[in-house]
Formats: C-alpha cells, structure tokens, sequence
C-alpha cells in the first residue's frame, strides 16, 4: 500500500468521503441532509466530498449552489468540497486520506468508487437494495434502508414498463452517522475486511477470469482455465489481516491464527499481538496472553490491556475487582472510543456492569443499570433480557415476561429469548 496521502486542510478525526457526481439520483441531497442533521461543527468530523464532471458530463446538474449555502452556516459540521481534476494516483491517495466512504445513491450501474474504496482499506455506506448489494456485506459497511420510488416522466417521455429509483431513507444515514461516532473503533476493523475483499475477489483480473469462464460455456473454449493460471493473488500482510478478521466474524479463528502468525508488518504488528491475545482469552489461555501483551506499551494500550484482565477475572468469579476496574473504562469511554483496538460499544460495555452487578445478587441496581443501557441502546437485546431477569428475581414476574414476549415478537429467531420464557414459566 502507498504512505503518500492526499493533503486535506482538516484536523478531524472521521473523514467522510463522497467521490461521484454531486447530482440527485446519486443521492447528495439525502448525505447532505443527514450530515447536518447529525453533526455540528463541535464534532471532530468532516465530509469530503470530490465532485466529478461537474464542468462535462454533468454540467449543470451539480450541488455547488446547496454546498455553498451549507458552508456559509457557522455551526455546520467541516464540508470540504473538491471540484478540480486530479490524477488517478492523487485519486487513490485521497481515498487514504480518509476514513469512511459514504454513497446514498437512487441508482447506480455498478458504484465503483464504492468498489475502490473499499480496496484502499475504507468501510463504505451505501444504499442496501442497490448494485453495491453484490460486493457490500455487514462485514465491509453498512447499509442504508431504501424503499423504490417510481419514477414519473412527462406525458411525451415515457419508459416501457414501470421504472424506479431507491430512495433512501434520511433517519437511517442519521443512525449510522450516530453509530460511527458513537463506536469509531468499528472504522478499521470494517476496513481490512473491505481491503481483503475489494483485492482479493473484485479485482480487473478476477473479472475478465469471470467473462473467459463465460465465453468458454457459450464457445466450448479453455481461455479461462490458461487465463487462471497468470493470475496472481494479492497476498500482502494488509489482504492478510482483512482474511484473518474475517475468518474471526464468521467463527473460525482456528483458521485466522495461522493467518495472524504470519504478519511482520511494523505498521501491524501489535494490532495482531491484541487480536491473537483476545483469542486466546476467549480460549482460556493466558500465558498465551500474558507473553503477547507483555512487550506492548501499557500506556499506549491500557484500555485494551486493562479489558483482557477483566475478562480473566470474570472467569474466576473474581467479581469486585472486575468491576473496578471496568468501571473506569465506561466513565471514560469518550476518551477510550478512540484508543481501542476491539470491537466494543459503550452500551456492551454497561451491559457488563450489569451481569456483574446480577451475579453480585443486587437486582435493583443492576436493573437501574440495564436501564441506562437501553435509553443508550434500544436494540441491544442482552441488556433487555438483563431486565427482564431482574424483573423476575425482585418478584414482578409478569413484568418479566412481559419484556420477553415484546422481545419474542421483534426477534422470533433468539433462541434465548424461548429458552429464558421457558426457564421463567416453569418456576411461577
């Protein structure tokens, strides 16, 4: 991968990128909308936004006039709007400079700078029912809900059949705004997966190996089996740690470790000594995860360091010093957003309060606790189902029950949601 960076006069720490025509059907209006609406200019955020073919093929259908107007509001988040050509390398370069690429497009044909994003390593937003649906998963991105819009033409322009565009919907950019800055440690993780994707699988090479293997089933030919065997792999340490965090989501870090053995990149390195040491503490071996940790900086990597005793405390009932130290982590957790390597929120984080709190047998606490999680976090199941525990353990049965079924109803595929309506039924 380059070092070199595009130069972007901004000291935020989140840099949205949109790279395409700032145009209605690729959607600016709705980022532009959202944008605002989410951030102000206290947050340490900024939209980059590269306008493309503004003076050409999309002369005079551009944003300039509604970015303009944006910019002239003094408590608006950081715009930052790009109109001039640059080479393909700058381009390149500019997709670094950044964090996070951002399309809420009505239609695309492909989206491919959603594509190169992703292979310079950047988590992307797209709109979910749309082209970006064959290459965008979960584990890259996250996605925008839509609904189809029939798109209406005058009497003298008609299509052949019903035509449509997605809409996408405002108030879900908002929450994912929301998400991002709320969990930017999500940011990198998404990003090496997206790099390993992006190089591994939806590279020029891989795609003309796709028409061969057509043309060969039409014309009874073997172009594509003598083409396969020019093809080489991308198989950097960056394509390398993007597999292994994917093969750790799917479930199978047996398979990521031999993968995670054979990084020596610099720039990686202590990365993957925190990656294999959460690992081998879900395993339960930590003179593994004593030996990884103990040649990293503490300052550097307290949070971390200080997340992987909690979870060995916990696995010796060693509930009061579990606590106390995880206690600050929550307090300070705007601070420690930034500094963490793993995968955690701030409501995952009170929901652990919360289960210590439970095994300690104080049940009103615990619950006033699940209770903050949940104004945090309406979604988060585990600190629902914590309540609902609660509930049942001070006596309002009912009420716990009550909790679960609502919960049933919202997820009918949570197995323990069936198991703790059971486990609550038998003992009224």
């Amino acid at each position: 991968m380059l070092s070199k960076y595009y130069k972007i006069n901004s000291n935020s720490k989140i840099k949205f990128l949109f790279v395409g025509g700032t145009l209605p059907r690729k959607g600016i209006d709705v980022l532009l909308k959202a944008f605002v609406k989410t951030y102000t200019k206290h947050d340490p955020v900024s939209l980059v936004i590269k306008d493309i073919g503004g003076d050409t093929f999309y002369q005079g259908q551009n944003a300039q006039e509604q970015i303009s107007t944006l910019l002239q509001n003094p408590d608006a988040p950081e715009i930052i709007y790009i109109t001039e050509d640059i080479s393909e390398e700058e381009m390149a370069s500019l997709y670094r400079a950044c964090d996070v690429f951002v399309s809420s497009y009505r239609g695309e044909g492909f989206c491919l700078p959603a594509l190169e994003a992703m292979a310079c390593g950047l988590p992307v937003i797209v709109t979910d029912g749309g082209a970006t649906d064959d290459f965008v998963d979960e584990f890259v991105g996250w996605k925008i809900e839509s609904k189809p819009k029939l798109i209406k033409l005058n009497e003298e322009k008609t299509f052949v059949k019903d035509t449509y565009f997605l809409e996408p919907d405002e108030e879900s950019l908002i929450k994912i705004f929301e998400d991002i800055i709320n969990n930017p440690n999500y940011i990198k993780h998404l990003g090496y997966v997206a790099n390993y994707k992006a190089r591994k699988f939806w590279t020029w090479e891989k795609a003309t190996l796709k028409m061969y293997t057509r043309l060969d089933y039409l014309y009874n030919t073997n172009l594509s089996k003598d083409y396969a065997n020019q093809i080489k792999d991308v198989d950097d340490d960056f394509t390398k740690i993007g597999e292994a965090e994917y093969l750790i989501n799917i479930g199978d870090a047996e398979s990521a470790i031999p993968i995670l053995d054979s990084i020596s990149d610099p720039e990686l390195i202590n990365y993957v000594k925190l990656i294999k040491a959460m690992l081998f503490t879900q395993e339960g071996n930590y003179d593994e995860v004593n030996n990884l940790v103990a040649d990293l900086d503490y300052e550097k990597f307290k949070f971390d360091i200080d997340y992987l005793k909690i979870l060995k405390l916990l696995s010796e009932e060693n509930l009061v010093e579990a606590i106390e130290l995880l206690n600050p982590l929550v307090t300070d957790w705007q601070t420690h957003k930034w500094e963490t390597n793993y995968v955690i929120s701030l409501d995952f984080l009170i929901n652990m309060v919360g289960d210590i709190v439970y095994m300690m047998e104080d049940y009103v606490y615990a619950e006033k606790i699940y209770d903050s999680g949940i104004e945090l976090a309406p979604s988060n199941i585990s600190l629902s189902l914590g309540k609902a525990k609660c509930k049942f353990n001070l006596g309002s049965s009912e009420d716990a029950l009550s909790i679960l079924n609502k919960l049933k109803d919202d997820y009918p595929d949570f197995e323990e949601i069936d198991n703790l309506i059971s486990e609550m039924e038998e003992y009224q």
